[in-house]
């Protein structure tokens, strides 16, 4: 297998940026002509972010103080808090693409490892609406090259050819000019390990870890086509395209809801949710926040039914159903209630209503 040629190893910068540019203007697009409103952990994030703390329960620091710099300087609508993620998904994008340049990869490696980042559906959706999980992403990459360069000057040789090399982990496993980058591939296959064998995870936590495999997957498919004919990357590119084009509604609020549920219909993918159960009372960090002493004895509830306040207030009245087509499940048909005189006051209680899954 030959080496690439000096003008295929020269840094591609119109390629890069354009590739960077192509998650932002995606986001960009979304969050000013579609999107859902407010995702509910972008409430939750906001609340967080108006009383700055070093010790959440359940997220880092970091991506709260962050918000709140956004917060001062632009706002809090779902566009000025989106942007955030928006940028990020450029700045994964360049370190990617950074990543490939390090492993002597050329522009049909870079666009390949570039559209295996931007047409994943899972990060496509976490990029979409402001959590840690896109700093999360950016922060695991920036790891990666930082790892990757430490491994690239630890070594005085750069092999020059391999046979044929499997995609991603395998390049980084097997193949001889990956083998510099295997401490790239033990971290994944690492955490990978350790979140099989915890019966708690979820699928997607090691989304973040799969960003570490498309560098070696991009180079992998260049590297094949200089062998077999340039149509392996260009179609390697046209079908990541296509699943991304497919998979965006999954991901991003980009189409109207009635028209989401149909097309989800049509392609015979039902709602699911690895959050199978209803939570307590109060969660999360809102219960440090406490309300603390009040002279408030009136209070709405949602949730529950007049006979489960009856015992707390004096008076209990049944003021509505909360009902929406679209929720979770086990999240319609709540009852509204107008709870009065409250007999225990509330900062009293308010231990009792601790509740952190």
């Amino acid at each position: 297998m030959e080496r690439p040629d000096a003008a295929e190893r020269s840094t591609p910068t119109t390629t890069i940026v354009v590739l960077c540019l192509l998650p932002l203007v995606i986001h960009l697009a979304v969050n000013l002509f579609g999107g859902y409103g407010y995702f509910r952990d972008e409430l939750y994030y906001i609340a967080c972010a108006k009383r700055l703390g070093a010790g959440y329960v359940d997220h880092p620091p970091l991506s709260i103080y962050v918000l709140a710099l956004v917060r001062l300087l632009i706002g809090d609508s779902v566009f000025a808090i989106r942007l955030v993620p928006a940028v990020t998904s450029a700045l994964s994008v360049a370190v990617v693409c950074g990543l490939v340049l390090k492993m002597q990869g050329g522009r049909a490696a870079l666009i390949v490892a570039a559209l295996a980042f931007v047409c994943s559906g899972q990060l496509l959706g976490y990029h979409a609406f402001y959590s840690m999980n896109s700093l999360d992403i950016l922060f695991w990459l920036v790891a990666a090259y930082v790892l990757a360069g430490l491994v690239e000057h630890a070594t005085t040789r750069n092999p020059t050819v391999v046979l044929a090399a499997l995609l991603g982990l395998g390049f980084y496993l097997f193949s001889k000019d990956g083998r510099r980058f295997r401490p790239l591939g033990a971290v994944f296959l690492t955490v990978f390990t350790i979140l099989f064998l915890n019966p708690h995870s979820k699928a997607e936590y090691i989304a973040a870890g799969y960003t570490l495999v498309f560098a070696g997957g991009g180079v992998a498919i260049e590297r094949l086509g200089r062998g077999w004919g340039h149509a392996i990357p260009v179609t390697a590119a046209a079908l990541l395209v296509l699943f991304g084009v497919v998979i965006a509604p999954f991901a991003l609020p980009m189409l109207p809801v009635e028209t989401y549920v149909r097309y989800a219909q049509a392609l015979g993918v039902e709602p699911s949710t690895a959050e199978a159960k209803k939570l307590a009372e109060l969660h999360n960090s809102y219960w440090f926040l406490g309300v603390g002493a009040t002279p408030i004895t009136t209070f709405i509830r949602l949730g529950g039914t007049q006979d489960d306040y009856r015992g707390s207030y004096g008076d209990v009245t049944q003021a509505g159903v909360h009902t929406s087509r679209y929720c979770m499940p086990y999240e319609n048909d709540l009852g509204v209630v107008i709870a009065r005189q409250r007999r225990v006051p509330i900062e009293e209680a308010w231990n009792q209503l601790k509740h952190f899954e």
